[in-house]
């Protein structure tokens, strides 16, 4: 069983891409660990890109900063 420190997401072994549409990324940054951030990108016609600073994991619910 996994636990909360092994989430793929929030360690950044995985995105949170939907694959049937490549266009598509959102992915957890935690390379600064000040401000860990998702990431929203959406490419196609008109680029979208959108980034905010989060204080825990969207998937596993793991705090983030200290």
């Amino acid at each position: 069983m996994k636990t909360k420190n092994e989430c793929p997401f929030c360690h950044g072994k995985a995105d949170l891409n939907d694959p049937s549409n490549s266009s598509f990324q959102i992915n957890v940054d935690i390379s600064d660990p000040n401000y860990p951030m998702i990431s929203v990108s959406y490419m196609d016609d008109d680029d979208y890109d959108y980034t905010q600073v989060i204080n825990y994991c969207p998937i596993c619910g793991r705090k983030l900063v200290n």
